[in-house]
């Protein structure tokens, strides 16, 4: 099963007017979001390296899987 999510992320920049609060307030909020996404790939790692599926996609490891795919 392949899940495909799409995000559109709103480009955060000072020629629109945001004040230093709101951008603090989207850099907490983007990282906080980061850190979420970051910790469901993890928690798929060790089904990854049961199945060795990293094998399978040509990578020589787990750790260049991750690398490779989230930047672990």
């Amino acid at each position: 099963m392949e899940i495909t999510v799409t995000v559109v992320v709103p480009v955060a920049t000072a020629s629109n007017g945001l004040s230093n609060d709101k951008l603090y307030e989207l850099c907490k909020q983007y990282g906080k979001n980061a850190l979420f996404w970051r910790r469901k790939f993890l928690a798929l790692l060790p089904e990854v390296a049961k199945r060795r599926l990293y094998e399978k996609k040509g990578f020589s490891s787990i750790f260049e899987f991750s690398k490779y795919l989230a930047v672990v």
